[in-house]
């Protein structure tokens, strides 16, 4: 038995070792070491009042203007248990539409609102989505298959371009050798 541990371990390794001459460059480009979110200053301020004693009556939200642009985060007060008043404007309250975000140590509930839909942006029509095909579920096999196809395809084509610069040369040697060797 423990002649077969090292071996499975060097076969182990062996195989990361080949996977990451295959796919090494594509995990490069896809997942580069991300530095965290800085939340700019009134951001962060308004955040650390929604974790603070503000009352259970307020939520912080962000809102999605129809010029596209992301307004800075503010607590806006809860009317009838459900309804948040911006701009004018009554959208509906959800909790199960929350969102967090986490600065440092601190987990903050914020509620993303576009200017143009009444309900807060979430993932509670999960099943609309599925059904209208546009779920991103699947994507990772596709994303998988269409890399190895690539690959596949640039060996091919190295292998073409290889056997045509032999050829060439062969051509050339024969040429060569009647001609000028006679």
């Amino acid at each position: 038995m423990n002649e077969e541990e090292p071996k499975s371990n060097i076969r182990k390794r062996l195989d990361k070792m080949e996977d990451d001459l295959k796919y090494g460059r594509l995990r490069v480009d896809t997942e580069e070491e991300q530095k965290p979110f800085k939340y700019p200053f009134k951001w962060k301020s308004a955040m650390n009042r929604s974790t603070g004693k503000a009352g259970e009556n307020k939520v912080l939200v962000l809102y999605l203007n129809i010029k596209g642009e992301i307004e800075p985060p503010k607590l806006i007060p809860l009317y009838s248990g459900n309804i948040i008043i911006w701009k004018h404007k009554a959208y509906e309250f959800d909790p199960r539409a929350t969102w967090t975000i986490k600065i440092k140590r601190k987990i903050v509930k914020v509620v993303v609102i576009r200017e143009i839909d009444r309900r807060p942006v979430s993932n509670l029509d999960w099943d609309e989505i599925k059904a209208r095909g546009d779920a991103t579920d699947s994507d990772e096999i596709l994303v998988k298959m269409v890399t190895k196809a690539q690959i596949e395809k640039a060996k091919t084509q190295i292998n073409k371009g290889v056997i045509i610069v032999i050829g060439i040369i062969i051509v050339a040697a024969i040429v060569f050798f009647l001609f000028f060797k006679g």
